[in-house]
């Protein structure tokens, strides 16, 4: 699957705030919260639909509905902080799990470069951490 990045100017001005080392967890998360609702927009675009009809109060109509099971996977526990949102805006979605770690030998990145610490450089240090202040 290719890599999509999303270009949007309320992003970056959020990317700009996570990756600010002086933003605090409450506002980190209300950041990452922001993002992950426009996120998950983007990423359940291309969903499958199918035609239904529903009685309005005025008349029966036709009516786009997801025609596709959707089932929510975060990694652990960063991804945490993006389910919420994402059930906010597919609230019909399952939820499952799994959890992932950086490993310290190996790492992998699609940002710039991986740091002495096997951070993501520019990254936004420990997105787990941050989100959980610890």
């Amino acid at each position: 699957m290719p890599l999509t990045v999303a270009r949007q100017a309320v992003i970056d001005e959020a990317a700009a705030r996570l990756r600010d080392r002086t933003t605090e967890p409450e506002e980190f998360r209300r950041v990452a919260k922001r993002v992950a609702l426009i996120l998950a927009a983007e990423a359940t675009r291309a969903l499958a639909t199918r035609e239904s009809m529903v009685e309005t109060p005025l008349e029966t109509t036709r009516v786009m509905r997801l025609a596709t099971r959707i089932v929510a996977v975060p990694i652990l526990r960063a991804g945490l902080g993006m389910l919420e949102p994402f059930l906010e805006v597919v609230p019909q979605a399952e939820v499952g799990s799994f959890g992932l770690r950086r490993d310290e030998e190996t790492a992998a990145a699609l940002d710039r470069e991986l740091n002495e610490r096997k951070f993501i450089a520019p990254g936004l240090g420990d997105f787990g951490d941050r989100l959980f202040g610890t």
